[in-house]
């Protein structure tokens, strides 16, 4: 009887590991790193947004250099 009783304990604990969350978000001490992966978009478009106005500064810098009187 107490093997079977064992048995039941460790399997509830099992599925009540599986229901409970791993990580409390809710806790401010939690680190980032244990986070969840978020989405990609909001990385390509800073790195597209950030590329353009790389190329806008080269450009005024070309323009600015170019068409100045010597």
């Amino acid at each position: 009887m107490d093997q079977e009783q064992a048995n039941a304990e460790t399997s509830g604990s099992k599925e009540a590991a599986e229901q409970a969350p791993r990580i409390d978000w809710d806790n401010p001490n939690t680190l980032a790193g244990d986070a969840p992966a978020m989405p990609r978009w909001p990385l390509i478009a800073s790195i597209v947004v950030y590329s353009g106005w790389l190329v806008f500064l080269v450009v005024m810098a070309y323009m600015r250099v170019s068409t100045t009187p010597q």
